[in-house]
């Protein structure tokens, strides 16, 4: 890591923490008695914590510098909107455990760096042999913590989740925006290609390329690196100049599905977070951002080769998995692991019982699907998604044959 990035990284915390007890007061973050007691207590914690990591990828480059020659090779990248089928796609991948290797949450959000990594396991062992109970108490927590948003979005700790987390310490994530929501300081790493300036992309991607090597580094450098993030969908441009050989998985679903389920896992987050109550403002960032996710992919993709990227309709990965799946490992010129067809057949079976919990209105945030339509119109018309009202509600599983879409002159096959 370079000075150059960790710079960049305090600037940023030490803008957002001023704003957030100084000029607070035209924001959804506005210092009410309950958030202010909350964030002093949690910026000089998360603080601490990045710094923590900080002085572990110095010991890194002491301890374990050959982390740096370790190839990068055909990266797998799943992006695209949303509430589309990600977080299928990632964790039936992630069995493919002799193909690929990924972050578990916690290892994005508590051991980053190698340091960390190798000590986290050291205690892991040791709590192995006097019986276990430190993995019983972060259970426990684990299953508390993430409790209440587990119906929107399954998660937890010991499961492969966005990487996105892995830009925390740089201060260089649009996440953030949930805990300082200072559109002004972050709104162009939600529109990283377009608007964040090339020097600042260049530290970020630097950055990222070298928490992927620490990775492979620990878990396999031979394996393919793979990580579900929609916000690589802003990023494909410096996705393609950082790793020219990586494959691309861009999930789509009609907007009519995907924005009002995205609003509401985004409006429970705001809402932890103590910010003003989720209002029109709110709705309009994120509106604008979802559109992004959905536009940026739509510019970008057709201009890189044909078996570097697909595209998979939420539809189709429902109704054929395994079709879905074998689909892209031929298209992509990846091999499956031995033994993992078998395990492909479980999840294909897996995700046919599967029924959502999760209950959404898009009147709940002012929109109609005559608003969506309006606003999305674009999107509609690139992958030809239905445009009627009762288009919002999708079709029972059935076979297809696995069809996935690669998008060529504005439409996808």
């Amino acid at each position: 890591m370079t000075c150059a990035q960790f710079r960049l990284a305090v600037r940023r915390y030490v803008r957002l923490a001023w704003k957030t007890f100084f000029h607070e007061k035209d924001s959804p973050g506005r210092l009410t008695p309950k958030r202010f007691i909350l964030f002093l207590g949690l910026i000089p914690v998360f603080g601490g914590l990045q710094l923590l990591h900080w002085l572990c990828f110095l010991l890194d480059e002491i301890l374990f510098p050959g982390y740096r020659k370790i190839e990068v090779t055909k990266p797998v990248f799943i992006l695209g909107i949303p509430r589309s089928g990600t977080t299928l796609l990632q964790r039936v991948l992630a069995r493919d455990t002799e193909r690929f290797t990924g972050y578990k949450l916690w290892e994005c959000l508590l051991a980053p760096a190698i340091v960390e990594r190798y000590l986290c396991r050291f205690i892991i062992r040791l709590d192995r042999a006097i019986g276990g109970p430190g993995r019983e108490l972060v259970a426990l927590i684990d299953d508390r913590l993430f409790r209440d948003v587990r119906d929107i979005h399954p998660t937890s700790l010991f499961w492969d989740e966005e990487d996105e987390v892995l830009f925390y310490p740089i201060f260089s994530t649009a996440f953030l925006m949930y805990m300082f929501p200072f559109v002004e300081e972050l709104r162009h790493l939600a529109f990283f290609d377009e608007q964040t300036p090339e020097d600042e992309q260049r530290l970020i991607m630097d950055y990222y390329k070298a928490c992927i090597q620490r990775h492979l580094y620990v878990s396999g450098p031979s394996k393919h690196y793979f990580a579900k993030n929609v916000m690589s969908s802003a990023k494909l441009e410096a996705l393609r100049r950082t790793f020219p050989d990586a494959r691309i998985i861009c999930n789509v679903r009609s907007p009519y599905r995907c924005i009002p389920s995205s609003l509401s896992l985004a409006a429970y987050i705001w809402e932890q977070c103590e910010n003003a109550p989720w209002d029109e403002r709110a709705v309009e960032i994120f509106v604008e951002i979802l559109h992004h996710l959905y536009e940026h992919p739509m510019k970008t993709l057709p201009q890189w080769p044909e078996h570097q990227y697909a595209v998979v309709l939420f539809e189709d990965l429902r109704r054929d998995l395994k079709g879905v799946v074998t689909h892209l490992y031929n298209h992509l010129g990846l091999e499956m692991g031995a033994r993992y067809p078998a395990i492909l057949e479980e999840e294909d079976a897996k995700s046919r019982r599967y029924k959502s919990t999760h209950q959404y209105s898009p009147d709940t945030y002012g929109l109609s699907q005559a608003f969506i339509l309006e606003r999305y119109r674009d999107v509609f018309e690139y992958y030809g998604f239905e445009t009627e009202p009762d288009a919002a509600r999708e079709a029972a599983p059935v076979e297809t044959g696995g069809r996935v879409s690669i998008a060529r002159n504005g439409q996808g096959e």
